[in-house]
Parts: structure tokens; sequence; C-alpha cells
């Protein structure tokens, strides 16, 4: 497959904030690169002040929606208002066709 091609799938399901909406979450983009597969994450941080080290999972899954592997990234610093983006990748041979992905923690 070629390199940054998107995979074809139905839906990414995301959880959409930490905290009582505080950082928005979406996936932007969802590709497979050989045995890469990778969720390009958008975070929006709706607070009025900066936040740093915003952990996020993403669990990539199958047809059947269960879980082929966990990927995670951290996002050093988030300023008030602003956006940044993250990636999270897995290895594998497996057919992935989801992205549920989840702020896990972050710091103020």
């Amino acid at each position: 497959m070629k390199k940054g091609a998107v995979l074809a799938f139905a839906a990414v399901f995301c959880a959409g904030a930490a905290e009582a909406n505080e950082i928005d979450l979406s996936v932007d983009n969802f590709s497979r690169d050989n045995k890469i597969v990778s969720a390009v994450i958008k975070l929006t941080n709706n607070l009025d002040e900066a936040v740093s080290r915003v952990f996020i999972d993403c669990a990539f899954l199958d047809d059947n929606k269960r879980a082929i592997d966990i990927g995670n990234d951290i996002v050093t610093r988030l300023d008030a208002k602003g956006y940044a983006y993250g990636k999270a990748s897995i290895v594998t041979d497996k057919k992935v066709r989801y992205a549920d992905c989840r702020v896990k923690s972050f710091s103020r």
C-alpha cells in the first residue's frame, strides 16, 4: 500500500473530552504505511490556561470493534484556547478499521 494512503473505514470513534469538555479530541487522519497504522489527533484546549503533558490513548480496532492493540502519544504543551496535533501508531499485520481515542490525563 502507498505511504500515507487513507484506509477505508466506516467511522472513527473518539472520546471527546478529558473533563467536562476541557480538552476536545478529534482524529483528523487515519492511515496505513506497510505494517504501521496511525491516527493523527487534533487536541483543542477550551481552558483559559495552558496545559502540559496531555496523555492520549488510542485503541485500534478490527471489524468487530475488538481491540488489536493500543498506541499512545504525549503532547508536551497545549496553549490556552489553542490546539496541537499528536500521533498514535501501532505495528500490525491485522486489518484495523477503527481508532477509539481519548485524553487519558493532563497537567495544569
